[in-house]
């Protein structure tokens, strides 16, 4: 009787243990994966597709109709030189139109010569100019000289904050390469994304956007509603 009572009392202390460490790694589990749902919250970063643009070249100023709605209220002109290097002026926009008038001058120059890593020259510090460059004649000589020009919604290299945030940055997750109409528009590789949500919150331009976890959720101003180049007809009459 004696043996089947400590019997009993061992197998029930065994059972108390068991429980104990179950409930002990349950609450490291839960911990752990609460941890990580606050450094990765599962929602990986999008990029809006490039925008297009109409110019239109008038006598006392060039005229830029856009596409779609912009993911900012501003947005980035920009013209090539004869060096190669992307000249370029932020500006506001209305009404999907953007106009340079004469006299506008460009706010940086985007230098790549320089290899791996663009060169980048500003050309107004706080209220000092630092070099004078008028940006519609510079859009004039681009195309009369048959240079790329247009338009693009990404500050980089004059803002770099998604990449320098990314936390693979070693592992360009985030890349910026030039497209061959001449803008540079943001690359994210997905496979490597840590989905650590600090792109999309940096992002000024709203370039890089907040998507769900299948990527499928985008904002309101890339539905295909507004992808409506018929708006360029109905603006004809303004370009006389």
């Amino acid at each position: 009787m004696m043996e089947n009572s400590n019997l009993k009392r061992k197998r029930s202390f065994a059972g108390v243990l068991l429980l104990l460490l179950f409930v002990a790694i349950a609450g490291v589990v839960y911990v752990f994966q609460t941890d990580l749902k606050q450094i990765f919250p599962g929602t990986y970063p999008g990029v809006v597709p490039p925008i297009q643009a109409k110019f239109s070249f008038l006598k006392d100023r060039i005229k830029i109709q856009l596409s779609r709605e912009p993911s900012s209220d501003r947005i980035v002109v920009f013209a090539y030189d004869e060096a190669d290097r992307q000249v370029a002026i932020l500006k506001p926009i209305y009404d999907r139109v953007v106009k340079i008038m004469p006299g506008d001058l460009a706010d940086f120059r985007v230098d790549f010569t320089k290899g791996k890593n663009p060169g980048f020259e500003v050309f107004k510090k706080a209220n000092n100019l630092m070099e004078e460059v008028n940006f519609f004649d510079l859009m004039l000589a681009a195309k009369a000289g048959n240079l790329k020009f247009g338009v693009q919604e990404c500050l980089y290299p004059a803002c770099s904050m998604c990449v320098s945030a990314c936390p693979v940055i070693a592992n360009g997750v985030i890349t910026m390469p030039r497209l061959e109409d001449g803008r540079i528009h943001p690359l994210i590789h997905h496979g490597g994304c840590p989905r650590s949500g600090k792109c999309f919150t940096l992002c000024k331009m709203g370039v890089i956007y907040k998507t769900d976890l299948r990527l499928s959720v985008k904002p309101d101003f890339l539905d295909k509603g507004n992808e409506d180049w018929s708006y360029f007809d109905k603006a004809k009459g303004d370009e006389n």
